[in-house]
């Protein structure tokens, strides 16, 4: 949006295509087509993560990720040590 407001937005009114497509930039339609629109809203981050289905796999993957790159830096700090 012009404000900088970021969402997702659905127009309220739907019209059965009739003829020809118009390929017209929204901007230029008339304003009966354009508006009004309404934001819609989806479920909250946490309340996905409040789902166990959701959360346990996701643990699990954080957890393998976090050991994999605390070796790796683990490593890479140690490579420096022995160089010098």
């Amino acid at each position: 949006m012009a404000s900088g407001h970021k969402g997702v937005f659905r127009r309220v009114k739907r019209y059965k295509r009739a003829g020809k497509p118009v390929n017209l930039l929204w901007e230029r339609m008339p304003r009966e087509y354009r508006l009004p629109i309404k934001e819609i809203y989806g479920p909250r981050l946490t309340t996905v993560f409040l789902d166990e289905k959701v959360l346990m796999p996701t643990k699990e993957n954080i957890d393998k990720r976090l050991q994999i790159d605390l070796e790796r830096e683990i490593n890479y700090e140690m490579s420096k040590l022995n160089s010098e």
